[in-house]
């Protein structure tokens, strides 16, 4: 998941692939872009449809994260667990790269990156 600009967007619709540091992602490897809204009820259920987490081990957030305050309380030594909740899971990843308006979530080989 990286944020994108309107104009990203645009470009995606007008030539279905971008250019993500310095490597081409085809419309093809994109899940979904544009623009999200975690309140709307229509965007969690869009979001859920996707297999986005391992279902083997889920992903990890830290504890005590708080999404609409944009932080995660640290208490002397910062704690993870796992989560199979997969909009837990998106919330925590969509609020560390500055819970932008709009965004892209592709595929990626874990030696890209």
């Amino acid at each position: 998941m990286r944020p994108i600009t309107e104009e990203d967007e645009q470009n995606l619709d007008k030539w279905e692939c971008i250019n993500v540091d310095g490597k081409r992602i085809d419309k093809k490897d994109i899940y979904c872009y544009g623009e999200i809204n975690l309140s709307s009820n229509d965007d969690v259920e869009y979001i859920k449809k996707f297999s986005l987490l391992d279902t083997d081990n889920g992903g990890t957030i830290h504890s005590n994260f708080n999404y609409q305050e944009g932080y995660a309380l640290v208490e002397g030594i910062a704690k993870t667990y796992p989560t199979f909740d997969i909009i837990e899971w998106f919330k925590y990843n969509h609020c560390l790269i500055g819970k932008p308006t709009r965004i892209i979530i592709y595929k990626c080989k874990k030696e890209n990156l």
